[in-house]
């Protein structure tokens, strides 16, 4: 029994307690208890460290196995350690800086090349001229199985996408190219006003004029201007501060005005046509 009571002490005793690791501190000579801690992955996603903190590799053998991207830290990797760095006021304001000169690529915006949107954009131009806005979503999924192994395989070009190079990148290109051509030559605009079913009206505008690069006269798209009201005053008071945004000088280039029969637009007394020839000098007002 003495035998099975001394192995059941024995057994009863208490596990050695883990060593500790310990260094020396230059000030003070004396020597503190450091643990070691392996870094932990999961901590990136936690709302204190998400965005700064990433493993340190290089710091682990000098217990420095984490790392502040924005501060260019090197950390211990303890989470207590992380959250009172956290907490610094030194990292706040440098996160603060951060947030204002964020990334593209860090708020899950890709980056594009040049040849990527050269593609894009040539066959946004070829669907607006030749076809509907529709056959984009088709047309792209056609070109990514025919054009495997080429740069057309990553082709990413639907309708959403071309609407907004049309409106945001295309137009306004071309209109500049548009006015750049009339130049200081002289034009005549073609008016008139209609109301869509959702009773939006607008203002749509051609001009006609002697192309330098065609060497012919042109009738163009200037643009459909959204009124707010189609009086005579409300209809020319957009269409003159659209000719201005342009940097076109209608008092002395204007030779014309063509409209269909709305009193509004070619009326005698107050129209859009009376309004504006009232405004040309004293020696054009007969035009």
């Amino acid at each position: 029994m003495a035998g099975k009571r001394g192995s059941l002490a024995s057994w009863l005793k208490p596990a050695p307690k883990k060593a500790v690791k310990s260094k020396k501190t230059p000030s003070s000579g004396s020597y503190e208890s450091i643990r070691s801690r392996k870094y932990q992955k999961e901590w990136e996603r936690e709302a204190f460290f998400r965005g700064w903190l990433t493993e340190n590799p290089s710091g682990a053998a000098a217990n420095k196995g984490a790392k502040c991207t924005v501060c260019d830290r090197p950390l211990r990797a303890h989470h207590a350690d992380l959250v009172r760095h956290a907490n610094n006021p030194t990292h706040i304001k440098n996160m603060e800086g951060q947030r204002t000169n964020m990334r593209l690529d860090t708020m899950g915006v890709q980056r594009v090349g040049d040849d990527r949107k050269a593609i894009d954009l040539q066959l946004a131009v070829h669907v607006v001229v030749h076809s509907g806005l529709r056959t984009v979503d088709h047309l792209t999924e056609l070109l990514k199985q025919v054009g495997k192994g080429s740069p057309l395989e990553n082709l990413k070009l639907h309708r959403t996408k071309l609407s907004k190079l049309v409106v945001n990148v295309i137009a306004p290109v071309m209109l500049a190219n548009l006015v750049q051509d009339i130049g200081t030559s002289t034009f005549s605009l073609i008016i008139d006003e209609s109301t869509d079913i959702s009773t939006t009206k607008f203002l749509a505008v051609m001009i006609k004029f002697y192309s330098n690069s065609d060497n012919k006269i042109k009738t163009e798209f200037l643009g459909l201007l959204e009124v707010y009201r189609a009086t005579a005053n409300a209809l020319w008071t957009s269409l003159k501060e659209y000719l201005i945004k342009l940097g076109l000088d209608y008092k002395n280039q204007c030779t014309g005005l063509g409209t269909d029969g709305a009193s509004t637009l070619c009326g005698g007394n107050h129209s859009v046509f009376v309004l504006m020839r009232a405004e040309f000098p004293g020696n054009r007002r007969q035009l």
